[in-house]
């Protein structure tokens, strides 16, 4: 007989047994249900077991939850009503379309049976006041007119006639030049005379003056020439007074240059050693044209 160890199992916890139908439960043992029945109720004086509560969720984030949903709604919305206006117009703009080119095709197919009924007039309703005018624009569309003969010549005549008005101005200004130089090469051959003309401002009023006589009698003799030039010398020399005429320093031998002396008012100097004397012109150009014109008049110059 053998006298090996024997093992022996752990005693493992029984599961509650269920009383049998009419027994009690032993007393400090909590009672199982039978399947399918709910369970027993609470002994008195017992707390039932709380089961585990779900966690709250907070008022502000169920708020912004709310307020986002509604404002995905309301944009949505708008997109929906914008797309619904959109197909509205394009709808009216259809009808529109629809309703001009159905016009038109009437309008068409009446001048088309108009046309083929033989009625020439229709051609009036697309510009053209006759069949003729009609085929000649057909027969020259896409086709430059050829000038013709008068359309040639009235070219011609046109371009010499340019030519010829240019050759004669620059004509004109070469005259013009030429009697203005020698007019001032005349001022210059005598200074004593023209002393004032024969300055910048005096050969301006010279030739103005000279222009007005021959715009008045259509041509001026060298005599008269002298007059007017005379009459634009005295008006100067009214305004600025008679020129000085430097005396010989005194002790100069052998042609000398004259002592320099204070000169009175001129043209381009206005000195202080004599006043000018009182003018009869006024200053301003226009208005002394005038009176230059007037002055010339009045000596029968011009």
């Amino acid at each position: 007989m053998s006298t090996a160890a024997v093992e022996v199992p752990a005693a493992t916890e029984a599961a509650p047994e269920v009383p049998a139908e009419g027994e009690q439960p032993v007393e400090g043992e909590t009672p199982v249900p039978a399947e399918g029945e709910p369970p027993a109720a609470p002994a008195e004086g017992e707390q039932p077991t709380a089961a585990a509560a779900e966690p709250e969720i907070p008022e502000a984030t169920l708020q912004a939850a709310v307020e986002k949903y509604a404002k995905d709604m309301w944009a949505q919305a708008n997109r929906t009503m914008a797309a619904a206006r959109r197909a509205e117009a394009r709808a009216k703009a259809l009808t529109t379309e629809n309703a001009t080119l159905k016009e038109h095709n009437g309008q068409f197919a009446g001048f088309v049976n108009r046309l083929v009924k033989g009625d020439a007039s229709a051609l009036a309703d697309i510009g053209f006041p006759s069949v003729k005018s009609f085929l000649d624009a057909i027969a020259a569309h896409g086709e430059a007119k050829p000038p013709s003969a008068d359309d040639r010549v009235s070219e011609l005549e046109k371009r010499i006639k340019e030519r010829e008005e240019a050759v004669k101005a620059a004509e004109q200004r070469a005259v013009v030049e030429r009697e203005q130089t020698r007019v001032f090469d005349h001022i210059a051959s005598d200074k004593s005379r023209w002393k004032y003309t024969g300055t910048t401002r005096g050969r301006d009023e010279a030739w103005e003056a000279l222009g007005e006589y021959v715009a008045l009698h259509g041509d001026i003799d060298d005599a008269s020439v002298d007059r007017v030039l005379d009459a634009v010398e005295a008006s100067l020399r009214a305004e600025f007074g008679a020129p000085q005429v430097s005396p010989t320093r005194p002790g100069a031998k052998n042609g000398g240059s004259a002592a320099p002396t204070a000169s009175g008012k001129t043209l381009t100097n206005k000195g202080a050693s004599s006043a000018p004397g009182a003018s009869e012109y006024p200053m301003d150009p226009d208005e002394r044209r005038r009176a230059v014109n007037a002055r010339l008049k009045a000596d029968g110059l011009i």
